[in-house]
């Protein structure tokens, strides 16, 4: 059952959200605003192609379901605290965005990976040789996730980047038509991934890559998980360190149900985490466009621990509590945590450089849950 105070505050999300919520100030967040730095991020898109410096607009290049998508890169720089793309050598203007996109999707992947590997032998051990796949929620275009992935790639100390952006046609006024694109953009993450994966495969030595899922991108990989398994093409060996799913805009019980999220507990070779804030106002009007189902994000799992098919408890399966430290209910309703909450960027960063979950600074356990849930501190 919907709260009422819930329902009535999920009933102002696009009047409180706005495009705000995209240009929130860092001033109270903690995360360095220096200039002068460069990022190069990769992409897989299935967006429609548009002229001019967008690129890609909300709707799908081909249709729902449909197994193709398009690839890049972009070459970004820090200015003013904000991630944007960096003008090409023979841009006239800073008008003249640095974005490419490439014939060969998996040449992109094979760039990622390349400098994954080159990194990797670089450091042999420590933040350095860590790369991520992101994925990212509603209410997104294609040039908004810019600054998003950079923040992330910053915060989190990934040295290589991937994100995968479905056409979110960036209106919070949208949520149904994005819920929509969401899953049917499936199939074309599914071949993304699958391509990923054999390239992988073609390397003497797998890199550290983990995966970060935040909001309706959750959606996103429960229709990736049932594309892979509808076509045979589960893998059958784990290629992420870690999976991380914030603020998911998906079902309470997806992680226990084999046709939602189930299926990525065996895709991760270290560990899950999932990471919840109960007063996330966004997920509490995502519940109540959902017809009342609870949300994963704000609930956390409906069954924790989380149990595998033998009845045995997923030692590798965390619940992280960000209600103490998730950003402010105005302007961003407590769903941007993951990106704004200096203590939330912090617990991540150490997650992706492989310290023991239990052993990561900022957080304490929680009792009752077998020693898997913990929240964070605030600092």
């Amino acid at each position: 059952m919907i709260r009422r105070r819930d329902a009535l505050i999920g009933a102002t999300i696009a009047a409180l959200a706005g495009k705000g919520s995209q240009a929130v100030s860092r001033e109270n967040s903690g995360l360095q605003e220096a200039n002068g730095t460069d990022l190069r991020l990769r992409y897989g898109t299935n967006r429609k192609k548009v002229p001019g410096s967008d690129l890609f607009n909300g709707e799908y290049e081909w249709s729902a379901n449909d197994k193709r998508y398009h690839a890049g890169i972009i070459d970004l720089e820090k200015i003013g605290g904000q991630w944007r793309p960096k003008p090409s050598p023979s841009a006239r203007s800073r008008s003249e965005r640095g974005l490419t996109a490439e014939d060969n999707p998996r040449a992109v992947i094979r760039g990622f990976l390349n400098s994954a590997s080159d990194t990797r032998r670089a450091f042999s051990e420590g933040e350095q040789t860590n790369s991520l796949v992101f994925i990212h929620g509603y209410a997104f275009n294609f040039t908004e996730v810019f600054d998003v992935a950079g923040v992330i790639a910053e915060g989190y100390g990934s040295a290589n980047n991937l994100f995968f952006s479905w056409p979110s046609y960036g209106q919070h006024l949208k949520y149904l038509q994005d819920r929509d694109h969401a899953y049917g953009s499936g199939v074309a993450v599914a071949q993304f991934l699958k391509d990923l994966f054999d390239e992988i495969d073609t390397k003497g030595r797998s890199p550290r890559i983990s995966l970060v899922c935040h909001s309706m991108g959750n959606r996103v990989m429960s229709a990736t998980m049932q594309a892979l398994k509808d076509r045979g093409k589960m893998p059958s060996k784990t290629y992420f360190e870690h999976i991380l799913l914030f603020a998911a805009d998906e079902d309470y019980k997806a992680l226990n149900e084999e046709g939602k999220l189930k299926p990525v507990i065996g895709m991760f070779k270290k560990n899950l985490h999932v990471y919840t804030n109960g007063d996330d106002f966004a997920l509490a009007f995502g519940q109540s466009a959902n017809n009342g189902i609870e949300e994963l994000g704000k609930y956390g799992p409906r069954s924790f621990p989380i149990r595998n098919n033998a009845g045995e408890i997923q030692k590798d399966i965390f619940w992280i509590n960000c209600q103490r430290v998730a950003d402010p209910t105005i302007p961003t309703l407590g769903h941007q945590y993951f990106r704004l909450s200096p203590e939330v960027i912090n617990d991540a960063r150490q997650v992706i450089s492989g310290k023991d979950p239990s052993s990561i600074s900022g957080r304490y356990v929680e009792n009752g849950f077998w020693g898997q849930k913990f929240s964070i501190k605030k600092i």
